[in-house]
């Protein structure tokens, strides 16, 4: 009896330390999860963000729905040397380590599923960062030059924002004190999905107190294979207590992207895409679009090396674009000049570059980009950074 109550012990006691080290090793395995979290965001190639050369920031979009955060705008305020504001217009607007430019967010490329929604040489900033936080997967963005992979409008940094695409969900919101109701939904069945979304509110945003803000969003997906298709609307108008239009944006975005990986290490991704944008103002207003064909080539057959070989081609239109100049002291404001009239730009982009894993813990990052205007000089612009992780608590980056 003696002997079979040890036996029974001891077969308790290991199984009781089986189960510890078992739920021990889920812990550890959720904390690298973390820890080794893996973006292509920065060079386009997938690294472990603590080797991003640049300053990765990822915001689960569970944890901003949790913290009472009703947008991707309001989102960013929580990203340290980044500041959440308004425009004139009351449309989002970023500002990175108090580099306040006049528009285009502080040369801050905004991306929505990887796609931009914004013609960012128009400048103005869209009302993408409106989208509600509960179509939101997750928001990743990127302190620092980015230039040489995704081209102009990138110097300060990236922003880009995911959107959620599985399940199904309907939510409805409403705030004060200027009374706001928000609402939408979003599915998934098979290879669709489906966002929508609309605010309405009284706004008491500058210049026009006490209006009516009207915003939509709609994002659908298709996938067939490597074949993805992506058509994104995002609306925006503002009308005066007296009945004008103080504000109206209508910004859509389609694409085809192709990605295909020939073997474990040579992989391609190829895209077509087509933004259009329509913006009216008190003081501006224009209409254009921009074409792109771009593909991307990634290789990582050499020893610690993964290499990037891009090429775009976009064509960039403004079928009319027009200006209020400012009047003399003491006069009345003048009318709409007509500032562009069917202008068009073509742009022929190459990227190239190299990630080198110098060591376990050193990343060497070298590349540039060459840009070729129909309106313009060409310019290269060079990329070299070197990332080294000193210790689990210190990560030097030099770029």
């Amino acid at each position: 009896m003696k002997f079979g109550a040890a036996a029974l012990t001891l077969l308790l006691l290991s199984a009781n330390l089986s189960a510890e080290q078992q739920a021990e090793e889920k812990d550890l395995e959720e904390l690298l999860s973390i820890v080794q979290q893996e973006t292509q965001l920065a060079t386009k190639t997938r690294m472990n963000s603590d080797y991003v050369p640049g300053i990765v920031t990822v915001l689960n979009g569970d944890d901003l729905e949790a913290l009472g955060i009703a947008n991707a705008g309001e989102a960013l305020g929580l990203i340290p040397g980044i500041l959440a504001a308004r425009d004139r217009n009351g449309a989002p607007s970023v500002i990175v380590r108090g580099l306040d430019f006049p528009f285009n967010s502080g040369n801050i490329q905004i991306q929505i599923n990887s796609i931009p929604l914004v013609r960012a040489d128009s400048g103005f900033n869209s009302a993408a960062l409106l989208i509600p936080v509960e179509q939101i997967e997750r928001i990743e963005v990127i302190r620092g030059p980015g230039s040489v992979v995704y081209g102009d409008y990138a110097f300060m940094g990236l922003v880009n924002i995911i959107t959620r695409n599985e399940g199904s969900r309907l939510f409805l919101r409403a705030s004060t004190p200027h009374p706001t109701f928000e609402g939408g939904a979003r599915t998934k069945w098979k290879s669709f999905a489906l966002n929508v979304a609309g605010t309405t509110s009284d706004n008491a945003v500058f210049p026009t107190r006490n209006a009516d803000d009207h915003q939509f969003f709609g994002i659908g997906t298709a996938s067939f294979g490597d074949l993805a298709l992506t058509a994104q609307l995002v609306r925006r108008q503002v009308q005066a207590p007296n009945g004008t239009k103080a504000y109206d944006e209508n910004s859509s975005a389609f694409e085809a992207k192709y990605t295909r990986a020939f073997s474990p290490a040579l992989n391609a991704t190829a895209r077509a895409t087509w933004l259009h944008n329509r913006l009216a103002e008190p003081n501006s207003a224009g209409v254009g679009s921009i074409g792109k064909l771009a593909a991307d080539i990634t290789w990582t057959g050499f020893r610690r090396q993964s290499w990037l070989l891009g090429a775009d081609y976009s064509n960039s239109t403004i079928d009319k674009a027009y200006f209020r100049p400012a009047p003399p002291p003491g006069q009345p404001p003048g009318p709409l000049t007509l500032l562009v009239s069917d202008a068009d730009r073509d742009i022929l982009g190459i990227t190239l570059q190299d990630r080198i894993d110098l060591s376990n813990k050193l990343t060497l990052t070298i590349g540039a980009r060459f840009d070729s205007y129909s309106d313009f000089d060409d310019r290269i612009t060079p990329r070299i950074a070197l990332v080294w992780r000193a210790n689990d608590r210190h990560i030097l980056i030099a770029q």
